[in-house]
């Protein structure tokens, strides 16, 4: 039998009912209706897929974290199993082990390099903050915008050092610590008005009497003193 050549050869023939893509009529889907009524299962495209590779890191990160019992000597002492393979690692190098030594070196290598880009990422975070942070209050500042909260951290507690590369942030670091530090330069202004009082009353009290006045002259200083170290401790 000849074949119509521009009929492709995996479509079934019109020629019988039922075989390759023609099933029968009662299986067929009917128009209008789904071939799968009961819907996609929940949560069928939110599962994450694990592969053998996956499995396998999870199973690393699982015992390394497991807690283990080892000697120390006379004594047994608790840690992790990757604390115990790091302490065995280490034993090799020390007594001379070319092969640990090698795998040693490696290792810190490796990890000075990851805290190293590490650092420089979060140093270039800071400086786009404080940069962005600057700008932000400058505008503010420009059109008198006073509603706004305040920024937190703020630009000007962020200090930057570019030469050893340290970043001291003088100042509360989110919300919960600027509210405490609020509070706590409220408590200590109070405590620094109630001490001007006290004194105010002494100076009074010590009128006519100059061993008195330069008694209240000296806590004066104190009072000072305390108010601003205090003060700077606490920041901005």
């Amino acid at each position: 039998m000849s074949r119509d050549k521009n009929k492709p050869p995996f479509l079934p023939s019109p020629d019988y009912e039922v075989g390759y893509g023609k099933p029968p009529r009662d299986k067929r889907f009917r128009k209008g209706s789904s071939g799968n009524p009961n819907g996609r299962p929940k949560g069928a495209f939110n599962r994450r897929y694990i592969g053998q590779e996956e499995r396998l890191f999870d199973a690393f990160r699982k015992h390394a974290a497991r807690e283990i019992t080892v000697r120390d000597g006379s004594a047994e002492v608790s840690m992790t199993m990757i604390e115990a393979a790091v302490r065995t690692l280490l034993v090799k190098v020390v007594q001379g082990s070319a092969r640990h030594i090698e795998i040693f070196f490696k290792f810190m290598a490796l990890i000075e390099k990851n805290d190293r880009e590490l650092h420089e990422q979060l140093q270039q975070a800071f400086i786009e903050y404080k940069v962005g942070g600057e700008r932000e209050l400058a505008r503010r500042k420009r059109f008198g915008i006073t509603h706004l909260p305040d920024l937190v951290p703020h630009p000007e507690d962020i200090e930057i050092d570019f030469e050893d590369g340290s970043i001291t942030v003088n100042g509360p670091m989110t919300e919960k610590e600027k509210a405490e530090h609020d509070a706590a330069l409220e408590r200590l202004d109070q405590w620094y008005a109630r001490r001007q009082r006290d004194l105010a009353f002494l100076e009074a009290e010590s009128s006519g009497d100059p061993k008195l006045k330069a008694v209240v002259d000296e806590l004066r200083r104190w009072v000072a003193a305390q108010y601003d170290q205090t003060r700077a401790n606490l920041g901005k």
